[in-house]
């Protein structure tokens, strides 16, 4: 760390260097986890329509419950697997860096 530290200081130009590098890659992990959430919200929503048919499906007496038993049970396993994906993103996005914390 000393030698990087005395390669650095004095040295605008690396500095200048890093910070915009290191700005860049905080904007691509945002975009990332952004594109990541909303891909899971997606699938969260499908999810929930498939689960309403299939209890319209049995509310209405389309057919006998047991058809649609197991397809309700995965899908509610899946929902349960996407709404804990969400929670994490969420718990990610509370640590959040200063704007600045590159030039600091």
């Amino acid at each position: 760390l000393t030698g990087l530290k005395d390669i650095l200081l004095g040295n605008e130009d690396l500095v200048e260097a890093f910070v915009a590098e290191f700005k860049a890659e905080i904007v691509r992990l945002r975009k990332q986890r952004g594109s990541h959430e909303r891909q899971v919200q997606k699938e969260l929503n499908k999810v929930n329509r498939a689960i309403k048919r299939c209890l319209n499906f049995i509310t209405e007496g389309d057919g006998d419950p047991g058809l649609v038993r197991d397809e309700l049970r995965s899908l509610e396993d899946r929902k349960q697997d996407l709404e804990r994906a969400l929670a994490a993103t969420y718990q990610e996005q509370e640590v959040e860096l200063h704007p600045n914390i590159a030039e600091q």
